[in-house]
């Protein structure tokens, strides 16, 4: 018997550790991030506008759903830095990620993600590595730089169309690539002496070299090229410097004080994507203070002023149609951005893309802007703009500068988790302090009550049983047959006020369990109660089965055998109980119920 209810209790407890059908491979959430967001374009192919192309530092290229934010898709490269992307490219129908400082050159399809070819080119693990789209208003080539040699690369299967070691490579540290017509221009750098522009024509002869002084260029001297010029940012003169890409011999310089910069410059920034149709020459200065300088470059290698604001914070080059709209974000108070569209050709403010927009400062300050301009069905110009935060948060903004969505990014470095419990409300904390007061009057008011009837029907006991030897000695010596009665008489009192008593107990124990079933988690509470519970319910039993009894030693087995099942079951339930949180519900029941039965088989069986 013994064995069976072991095996019964086996099988019981492995199923609660199992799950159901239902809630297999279920979650009750799960949140999927990319990292910070260093690539953006909107999708030019079958989604066009409906889809954001990004490449982050976490090494991974996705593809983001502009209506909900949702990720359509995600490819994550290889791990450190053979995996880190150094150029992410997108025209049309052509996505192509260039990573592992130049090792790695692979086309992607931008509906679905899948690999559409790759190419392993030779790499200097020191060196950094670009690329740009070569051709005339199509993509004719790939141009990929890394180190001291140059590649094209078909766009169709990334096949080595030709590859040109650049000169003096063991002085020079090429850094930037950029394409004229079909002409690729390299700038190299020499530190503190000089520049070197090479040119490479579409058959891959190496056309110009050009050297050009530039004593003040130091190693981490920030610099760029926007719209067929080199522009570098001089700390040690408060200068900008500018070479023309096409024949210049020489740096062109303009003080920041002259173009209304009296901050300090901590980079150069282009304003956009470069696009081949519209060079415009603008570019940003990323300032120290947190907000940006908007200058422009002419074909003269002159720098100018495009917008004085002093809280300028982004500024974006785009299109709309045949226009170019320079797209600019600019605080105007702690919570709140004013984003506007000016259109270049004229210079006249666009009202359609004229909005404030309500922005908390805990994302800290909003980085880059990058709109995405149509036409409506009613003539107005509509636009979707994605916002890129300090805390790297993701803000989609729409219609009459609405926040559509946010992805905050930052959660993708998580380093540790702790669950906390949120604060409960007022009225809920009131609830539960109200219900706690009453809850415990209602125990401890049960409680002396209980201790009160307790003593009371132990007084009443030993004042009985008083009398009943006080009878039994005047029944010896005194009126025999009247005291007989009266001792039965009083024997009856005494078996009604036990029988009351320990089904009172029985009672009272059954109602403190449902009242306070999580005290009994503790072995403090819980197996006192248990004992207490089965102790007073078999005793009450043993009582009404008192007069069937032949003698008293067999009342006396009884009573012990009585402590000895409680003493088991409540063992049993405290032992089931601890087990509780592996339970599902109908398992639970089951296995009370079927305790509850072995506990009175117990009992009745001895």
């Amino acid at each position: 018997m013994l064995a069976f209810l072991i095996t019964v209790l086996l099988v019981f407890l492995q199923g609660a550790t199992a799950l159901f059908e239902d809630q297999a491979g279920k979650f009750d959430w799960m949140q999927r991030y990319v990292g910070r967001v260093d690539y953006l374009y909107w999708d030019q192919s079958h989604y066009m506008g409906k889809r954001l192309l990004v490449g982050t530092d976490k090494n991974a290229l996705a593809a983001i759903n502009v209506h909900n934010g949702s990720i359509a898709w995600r490819q994550i490269l290889e791990e450190g830095e053979k995996g880190r992307i150094n150029t992410l490219l997108h025209q049309g129908n052509g996505l192509v990620s260039v990573s592992g400082n130049g090792k790695f050159v692979r086309s992607w399809i931008p509906s679905s993600g899948f690999l559409q070819w790759e190419t392993v080119l030779k790499h200097d693990p020191s060196s950094v590595a670009t690329a740009v789209f070569v051709g005339n208003r199509r993509v004719e080539s790939i141009a990929v730089l890394s180190g001291e040699i140059l590649f094209n690369l078909k766009p169709t299967d990334g096949s080595e169309i030709f590859k040109v070691l650049l000169p003096d490579s063991d002085t020079v540290k090429y850094r930037h690539l950029h394409s004229i017509d079909r002409e690729s221009y390299i700038v190299g750098v020499v530190a503190e002496s000089h520049v070197v522009v090479v040119v490479v024509n579409g058959e891959g002869k190496i056309k110009t070299k050009t050297t050009v002084n530039a004593p003040w260029l130091k190693a981490d001297t920030s610099c760029l090229i926007t719209s067929d010029n080199l522009v570098c940012h001089d700390s040690t003169s408060m200068s900008i410097q500018t070479l023309v890409l096409l024949g210049g011999d020489t740096f062109i310089p303009t003080l920041l004080t002259d173009v209304s910069i009296k901050d300090s410059v901590i980079a150069l920034e282009k304003a956009g994507h470069e696009i081949s149709s519209v060079k415009s020459g603008i570019f940003v200065c990323r300032l120290q203070s947190g907000f940006i300088g908007l200058l422009k470059v002419g074909s003269n290698g002159l720098v100018t002023t495009v917008n004085t604001s002093p809280r300028l914070l982004s500024a974006q080059m785009t299109r709309h149609g045949d226009k170019q709209v320079l797209f600019t974000l600019e605080s105007i108070d702690t919570e709140i951005v004013k984003m506007s569209g000016v259109d270049i050709s004229t210079g006249s403010s666009l009202k359609d893309l004229s909005h404030k927009i309500t922005y908390s400062k805990s994302y800290g300050q909003p980085l880059r802007c990058d709109a995405l301009l149509f036409t409506k069905k009613d003539g107005h110009i509509g636009y979707k703009a994605i916002i890129r935060s300090e805390d790297y948060t993701l803000h989609l903004v729409h219609k009459a500068g609405r926040i559509a969505w946010r992805r905050e990014e930052a959660l993708a470095y998580i380093l540790a988790v702790e669950m906390v419990d949120l604060p409960v409300s007022e009225s809920q904390a009131n609830f539960c302090f109200f219900f706690f007061l009453l809850v415990s009057f209602f125990f401890f008011f049960s409680f002396f009550f209980f201790l009160f009837l307790f003593f009371f029907f132990l007084f009443l006991f030993f004042f009985f049983l008083f009398l009943f030897f006080f009878f039994l000695f005047l029944f010896f010596f005194c009126f025999p047959f009247f005291l007989l009665f009266v001792s039965f008489f009083l024997f009856g009192f005494l078996f009604f006020f036990f029988s009351f008593f320990f089904f009172s107990s029985f009672l009272f124990s059954f109602l403190v369990f449902f009242l306070f079933f999580p005290f009994f988690f503790f072995p403090f509470f819980s197996f006192p109660f248990f004992f207490f519970f089965f102790s007073s319910f078999f005793f009450f039993l043993l009582l009404l089965l008192f007069p069937f009894f032949s003698s008293s030693s067999s009342f006396l087995f009884f009573l012990l055998l009585l402590l000895l099942v409680s003493f088991f079951s409540s063992f049993c339930f405290l032992f089931f109980f601890f087990l509780f949180p592996f339970f599902s519900s109908s398992s639970f029941l089951f296995f009370f119920l079927l305790l509850l039965l072995v506990s009175f088989f117990f009992f009745f069986f001895f």
